[in-house]
C-alpha cells in the first residue's frame, strides 16, 4: 500500500488551522504573539515572520495563547536564537501543549524560555538599557 501521495500538501484538508501572528512593537521591544497552531503546514510562514524584526532591540516570542506546535517550529526558533541571541525571550504557558513539547525536547536548556511576559521583560531589561 503506497501512502506517499496522501502526505503531500496538495492533499491536506482545507480545514488546516491558519497561523495567526500579531507583531506588537513598542519603543524598544518587538513582541510576536503566536495564536492557533504552528505545524508543518504553517512552519515556513512562521519562520518568515520571525525574520521580520530587524531593529537591534529585544524580541519576545509569546506562545502563551498558542494551542499547538509540532517539531517543525523548532528549527525556526533555533535560527531566531542564533540571530537574536540574548535579545530573545520565548514565553510558554505552564502546562500547555507547547510547554510539554519544549520540556520533552529539553529546549529549556537551549532556548531562553520563560512562563510570562512580565518575566521576559524583566530578563530583557538589561539588554534594553545596553
Amino acid at each position: 500500500m503506497m501512502l506517499s501521495g496522501y502526505f503531500s500538501p496538495s492533499r491536506w484538508p482545507a480545514c488546516v488551522a491558519p497561523l495567526i501572528l500579531v507583531h506588537d512593537v513598542d519603543d524598544c521591544t518587538h513582541v510576536i504573539n503566536v495564536f492557533h497552531e504552528v505545524d508543518i503546514a504553517t512552519a515556513a510562514e512562521f519562520e518568515a515572520e520571525l525574520a521580520k524584526p530587524t531593529e537591534h532591540g529585544p524580541v519576545v516570542i509569546d506562545f502563551s495563547q498558542c494551542r499547538y506546535i509540532d517539531t517543525s517550529a523548532i528549527n525556526p526558533l533555533l535560527r531566531a536564537y542564533e540571530r537574536f541571541g540574548d535579545r530573545l525571550q520565548i514565553v510558554v504557558a505552564a502546562k500547555s501543549q507547547v510547554e510539554r513539547l519544549f520540556r520533552l525536547l529539553h529546549l529549556q536548556s537551549v532556548l531562553p524560555i520563560v512562563s510570562s511576559l512580565e518575566e521576559a521583560f524583566l530578563r530583557l531589561a538589561p539588554a534594553a538599557i545596553a
